[in-house]
C-alpha cells in the first residue's frame, strides 16, 4: 500500500509536507498547516513499523485518497504529483503509494472518549501493554514488541520492549494495580496465555482495563489483525481465568473492567 520504506524516500516526503505546510502557513491556512502535519505523524509511524517488521503482510484494494493527498497536492492531480516528486528526489518507479488515511480525523475523538474512561478506572502503579507510540493517559510503564514506536511514548515513565504475547511477560509477580489492553487484542493470537499472564502479574484486586473500537477497513492497521475482537467470547475466557467482569460497553466499543479477585463479587 505505501512504498516510502526507504530513508531517502521517506525523508523526501517529509520536505514535501513542510513546504506544503509552510505555504499553507503563509497563505493564513494554520488549520490545513496542521492538519496535513497532523496527517503526515500517523501516516510516518506506519511506514516506520513496516520498515521495522517487513514480514508483516500488509494489503487490500482500496481505492480511496483520504483527505492527507488532498491537502498534500493542494489542487494537483496525484499523477503529475507522484511523477513531478519522483524525478525531483530522483526516487525508483515503485514509488506509488495507492492510499493514504485520514487517522487523526476517524480515532482522535474516540481517542478523547476513551482516555476519559481510563482516567476514572486506572488505579495505582500501572502498565499498558501493546502500547506503542502512544498510551491514552500517563502510565508507569508501557511495553510493545515494537522497540522504535515504544520510543515515541511520552506518556509512560518507563518502556519496556517485549516479545510476542506467546512469551512470558518480564514483570514480577503481583507487581501492577492496574493493566490496560487498549485496542491491542486484535493483533494478539493467544488469549488466554495472555490473560494468564496479566493475571499473573497484577496484583490482588487489581484492575485490568480493556478497550476496544473497531476501525475502518481501509485503515492499513486491519492488515495486522489476527483476531477478531467478539465481546461475548472475550467475557467468557475472562471469567474462565478468574476475573469479575464488568462490561461498561457503549455503542460499538468494548469497554471492560476485570478484576482480580478471591471469590465471586466484585469489590
Amino acid at each position: 500500500m505505501i512504498a516510502f520504506y526507504s530513508k531517502k524516500e521517506r525523508a523526501a516526503l517529509a520536505k514535501e509536507v513542510s513546504f506544503a505546510s509552510r505555504q499553507y502557513a503563509l497563505s493564513g491556512n494554520s488549520a490545513k498547516a496542521d492538519r496535513l502535519s497532523r496527517h503526515f505523524e500517523y501516516i510516518n509511524s506506519f511506514m516506520e513499523l513496516k520498515n521495522e517488521t517487513p514480514s508483516a503482510k500488509i494489503s487490500g484494494n482500496v481505492e480511496l485518497i483520504p483527505h492527507f493527498l488532498s491537502l498534500l497536492y493542494s489542487g494537483k492531480k496525484p499523477p503529475a504529483f507522484w511523477e513531478y516528486f519522483r524525478s525531483k528526489y530522483s526516487l525508483p518507479l515503485r514509488v506509488s503509494p495507492v492510499v493514504f488515511w485520514d487517522y487523526f480525523d476517524e480515532l482522535q475523538p474516540r481517542r478523547m472518549e476513551i482516555s476519559g474512561w481510563l482516567e476514572l478506572n486506572a488505579k495505582g502503579k500501572t502498565l499498558d501493554i501493546g502500547s506503542g507510540s502512544h498510551s491514552y493517559v500517563p502510565v508507569h510503564t508501557a511495553c510493545d514488541i515494537s522497540g522504535k514506536a515504544l520510543a515515541k511514548n511520552k506518556f509512560a515513565r518507563h518502556k519496556k520492549t517485549i516479545e510476542p504475547a506467546s512469551k512470558r511477560l518480564p514483570f514480577a509477580s503481583s507487581s501492577f494495580d492496574t493493566i490496560m489492553l487498549n485496542s491491542a487484542l486484535a493483533y494478539v493470537g493467544n488469549w488466554r496465555h495472555l490473560f494468564s499472564e496479566c493475571r499473573r502479574i497484577l496484583k490482588q484486586n487489581g484492575v485490568l482495563l480493556i478497550t476496544n473500537a473497531p476501525i475502518s477497513g481501509y485503515h492499513p492497521a486491519k492488515y495486522f489483525e489476527v483476531n477478531e475482537v467478539d465481546a461475548n467470547r472475550l467475557m467468557r475466557i475472562l471469567s474462565s481465568y478468574g476475573f469479575a467482569v464488568n462490561d461498561e460497553s457503549e455503542e460499538n466499543k468494548i469497554l471492560v473492567i476485570c478484576r482480580k479477585y478471591s471469590d465471586s463479587k466484585l469489590e
